[in-house]
C-alpha cells in the first residue's frame, strides 16, 4: 500500500508539471479549447482541468489495467498462453488439491504458462498465476506445488492488486516522460534556425534536466519501497503456504531453486549455507530476500504450525475419549 500511495503521488506531480508542456506543443500544431471539460465540471480555468487531470488520469489508468481488454493485452504482451493439454494434465492436480487445502474455489484461479526456462512463477491481478515452463522441468511435482502455494499467498493478502495499480500509474509517468523526451529531440529541428537557435538550446537543457529529476522521481517509490514492503510480502506469502501445511513442499522447491541458481549451497551434512554474494546497498535494491534466510523462517513456521497441529490433534483426542467414557 505504500508502494502505491508513493506512486500516485509521483505520478499527479508528473501529469502537472509536465501536461501542460506537452498541451502546448500540441496546440502549436492542432489548437483547441477545453471548454468541453471545463464547463461540465464547473471548472474555473485551465489551472484546474490540469489539477483534475493530474488527480483523475493515474487512478483511470490503474483501474483501466483490470478491465478484460486491458488486462488480456497486459499478459499477452508479457509472452503469457494459456497451459497446453499435457502442461494442465499435470498442473491441474496440484491446483485441485491446492484449492482443497486454502478453501479456495478453483474457478477463481486462472492459469497462465509462459515459455521460459527460467525456474519462476509469479501471480498478477486479481486471481492470475504464470508459471515458466522451466519450474515444470526444474522443480518435482510437490515442490512447485509448494511455490503455487507461495503465490496464491500473493493473491490472498491483495500484494498483486496493489503491484498492479502501481505499475499501470508508474507506466503512465513514463508515457508522459517519453513524450516529453521526444518533444525535446523534435526541437532539435528547430534549433537548425539561426535565429531562434540559442533559445531552443537553453529549452532543452531546461527539460533535460527536467527529465533527469523526473526519473529519477519515478524511481523512488521503489526504491524505498523494496526495503521496508517488497521483503515483507515475499516473507507473508511463505508464511501462507505454512498455513496451509504445505510449508515442506515451499522449503524443498525453494532449496532446490536454491541449489540451481547458487544462492544457497549444501555440506555433506545436509546443512545450508549462503552463497550470495550481494553488499548491503546493493540488497537495498532487491525485491527478495535473501533465500537463506527465507528457509530459516520457513522453518520455524513449520515448527509453529506442526505444534499447533499437534496440540489440535490431542485436543480432539481427549474430547474423543471423554464423550466415549460419557456414553
Amino acid at each position: 500500500m505504500i508502494q502505491v500511495i508513493l506512486t500516485y503521488i509521483v505520478n499527479v506531480i508528473i501529469v502537472f508539471v509536465f501536461f501542460p508542456i506537452l498541451e502546448s506543443a500540441v496546440q502549436l500544431v492542432y489548437p483547441f479549447s477545453w471548454d468541453w471539460f471545463i464547463k461540465p465540471l464547473h471548472l474555473a480555468d485551465k489551472l484546474d482541468v490540469y489539477i483534475v487531470l493530474s488527480i483523475a488520469l493515474p487512478i483511470i489508468v490503474a483501474i483501466g489495467l483490470f478491465l478484460p481488454p486491458f488486462s488480456w493485452l497486459a499478459h499477452l504482451l508479457q509472452g503469457e498462453r494459456k497451459p497446453s493439454a499435457g502442461e494442465a494434465e499435470y498442473i491441474e492436480p496440484l491446483l485441485e488439491e491446492l484449492c482443497t487445502r486454502s478453501g479456495v474455489s478453483r474457478n477463481t484461479l486462472t492459469l497462465r504458462m509462459r515459455t521460459d526456462e527460467d525456474i519462476n512463477a509469479f501471480a498478477s491481478g486479481i486471481n492470475h498465476i504464470t508459471i515458466y515452463t522451466g519450474a515444470l522441468s526444474g522443480l518435482e511435482e510437490r515442490h512447485l506445488l509448494g511455490v503455487l502455494a507461495h503465490e496464491l499467498g500473493h493473491l490472498r493478502n491483495r500484494d498483486t492488486i496493489y503491484l498492479t495499480i502501481t505499475y499501470a500509474m508508474d507506466r503512465l509517468g513514463q508515457l508522459i516522460l517519453n513524450l516529453v523526451i521526444l518533444l525535446n529531440g523534435a526541437l532539435n529541428i528547430l534549433a537548425l534556425i539561426p535565429i531562434v537557435n540559442i533559445v531552443i538550446r537553453i529549452i532543452q537543457i531546461v527539460l533535460l534536466v527536467m527529465i533527469a529529476a523526473v526519473e529519477y522521481v519515478l524511481r523512488l517509490p521503489k526504491w524505498i519501497t523494496y526495503y521496508f514492503d517488497s521483503r515483507r510480502r515475499e516473507y507473508a506469502a511463505d508464511a501462507y503456504a505454512v498455513s496451509i501445511g504445505l510449508g515442506r513442499e515451499l522449503r524443498e522447491g525453494l532449496v532446490a531453486l536454491g541449489l540451481a541458481t547458487e544462492q544457497i549451497g549444501m555440506l555433506e551434512t545436509g546443512e545450508l549455507y549462503d552463497r550470495e554474494s550481494t553488499g548491503f546497498f546493493s540488497r537495498l535494491f532487491i525485491t527478495h530476500p535473501k533465500m537463506i534466510k527465507r528457509i530459516q523462517r520457513i522453518d520455524e513456521g513449520i515448527e509453529v504450525y506442526e505444534l499447533k497441529q499437534s496440540l489440535l490433534w490431542d485436543r480432539m483426542i481427549r474430547k474423543l475419549n471423554a464423550s466415549n467414557r460419557a456414553e
